[in-house]
């Protein structure tokens, strides 16, 4: 037996020798930049090679950003496109080394983890050839910079992931920010046909308040408001869809599919008269308003176009058609009825089992074709019980029993 074998009960140190591979993938998978990866690449090559030139082409985007990082040495000329045509003309496979007749080297990496790209590196002015050995010293480089490279893909993948929940996150409830980011699908690119509930809030005589207002206690005000009505909206699973001034455009069922979305709407309307109320004793205690805050609302349920909308630089994910007028019209005929919540008949045929409400008659409004069935919403039925606990999508739960009923839309 060699003296040098362990026997049961022995032990003995080890020492692992650090390489030059091993110093290179510890400085590059603590990098978060592509570009400093490519950078650390090059200085390393370079330093052993003493190569013509540098380059590292990606076929992933539009033709002047496939060069991703380029390092050409003095009185050297780096003729990119004529490598890259000369590796499609000899119709080699993606993943092979490929020694070109030009003198240069192309090697193929993954600058994403579903693409593949090639670096090419020019020979030595002095040799005009590659070595086996040099060769040898590169297969591992280009390990190292594949992992890299995947690194910085899912720190790019992680903040890109983050700034969309922080965006998302000021509109729709954190349960459907989930939703989108582990579904991209759910928001499509372009609009789709569906049927929803749409909301529109604005303050009654808040233009002449305005005017009287000191700008900074204006938008104090303001923010105030907005922020506790649009958090009503959100919590019941609504999507914030545009503010104008002291206004609100929202709608319920997009992009989550809610099949109770006009009780939602509703509900939320309920909750924001309430709020409105804590929010006026608050004010006014504070002695920014003297005249209470009134909120009209508007709603009704339709078939409509929700999708992206917009132009190439900017995109709102919104709700068109003529049933969002509707809900737009009936917020405005609150002033003819000297109400504060209207719905359309749309509307309460989906939500009579649940809430008490007052027809108004049929009403002509302007830019709507036909008369349309108006109804004031007053207050939630007794003996009904909407758990909204939680805005995953889950229906509401009804109870008629009036036995022990736990009203959870309390504030």
């Amino acid at each position: 037996m060699s003296s040098e074998e362990l026997k049961p009960g022995e032990y003995t140190k080890i020492t692992l020798s650090e390489t030059e591979y091993d110093i290179l993938e510890r400085k590059l998978v603590v990098f978060t930049k592509t570009h400093d990866v490519y950078r650390a690449i090059s200085e390393w090559i370079i330093a052993r090679m003493n190569p013509a030139f540098i380059f590292f082409y990606a076929d992933m985007h539009n033709n002047s950003s496939r060069i991703q990082y380029c390092i050409k040495r003095k009185s050297s000329e780096c003729q990119s496109s004529q490598y890259i045509q000369e590796r499609k003309a000899a119709s080699v496979d993606c993943d092979v080394v490929f020694f070109h007749p030009s003198g240069c080297l192309s090697i193929p990496f993954r600058p994403r983890s579903t693409s593949v790209g090639c670096v090419f590196i020019g020979a030595s002015e002095n040799d005009k050839v590659f070595l086996n050995g040099q060769l040898k010293l590169l297969m591992p480089v280009i390990r190292i910079l594949n992992k890299a490279l995947l690194y910085c893909e899912a720190d790019m993948a992680r903040e890109e992931r983050n700034r969309l929940q922080d965006a998302f996150s000021h509109y729709v409830s954190p349960d459907i920010v989930n939703d989108i980011l582990h579904n991209p699908d759910i928001i499509h690119l372009g609009g789709e046909k569906k049927f929803l509930t749409c909301i529109f809030t604005d303050l009654q005589g808040f233009t002449p308040l305005a005017d009287s207002m000191d700008p900074i206690l204006l938008v104090r005000v303001l923010n105030m408001y907005l922020n506790e009505m649009s958090q009503v909206i959100i919590a019941l699973g609504g999507t914030i869809d545009k503010f104008e001034g002291d206004a609100i455009m929202a709608f319920f069922g997009a992009p989550h599919e809610l099949s109770d979305h006009a009780v939602r709407c509703c509900l939320a309307a309920l909750r924001m008269k309430r709020m409105e109320k804590v929010l006026n004793d608050q004010l006014i205690r504070e002695g920014l308003i003297t005249v209470p805050l009134f909120t009209r609302i508007g709603i009704n349920s339709g078939d409509m176009v929700v999708g992206n909308v917009g132009s190439m630089q900017r995109l709102d994910y919104t709700v068109i058609g003529s049933n969002v007028n509707i809900a737009s019209r009936l917020e405005n005929a609150n002033k003819d009825f000297n109400t504060s919540v209207l719905i359309s008949g749309s509307t309460y045929d989906l939500v009579k089992d649940y809430f008490v409400c007052s027809c108004l008659g049929h009403v002509t409004l302007k830019g709507v074709r036909r008369p349309v069935e108006v109804y004031q919403l007053l207050e939630q039925k007794e003996g009904i019980v909407l758990d909204y606990d939680n805005t995953s999508g889950d229906d509401f739960t009804s109870d008629n029993t009036g036995d022990d009923v736990q009203d959870l839309e309390e504030l």
